[in-house]
């Protein structure tokens, strides 16, 4: 997921390291997915601040920038974010892809299937 983005961003002056991979994650269990796989080359937040249903969360104007501004957004997928085809995002990572899951678009739930994610 990060190498889509990450060998794609020029070099700074110097010689110096390249700037953080900016993702941003539809909620917390992919925020904390992408915070393990990227470690100290990414820089995550999540859109579905704590506490919010995902479910019936909705973006503002504001969640719409962030992803425009972003190099990545990290959705589930499976139909959960009704609302990310709408999003204005460089490049969608969808982690349901490839991935059996029946009719359930919980994928996160089930460890044997979301170490896939």
């Amino acid at each position: 997921m990060l190498a889509t983005v990450y060998t794609g961003r020029p070099a700074q002056q110097g010689g110096q390291e390249h700037d953080k991979v900016r993702l941003v994650a539809s909620f917390y269990p992919l925020y904390e997915f992408a915070s393990r796989v990227g470690g100290d080359k990414a820089s995550v937040s999540s859109l579905v601040p704590a506490g919010i249903e995902p479910h019936d969360w909705e973006p503002t104007a504001q969640d719409r920038s962030r992803v425009s501004d972003a190099d990545i957004l990290v959705i589930n997928g499976a139909g959960f974010e009704s609302w990310a085809g709408d999003m204005e995002a460089k490049v969608v990572v969808d982690t349901s892809q490839g991935i059996d899951h029946g009719v359930n678009p919980h994928i996160w739930l089930d460890p044997v299937i979301a170490k896939h994610q």
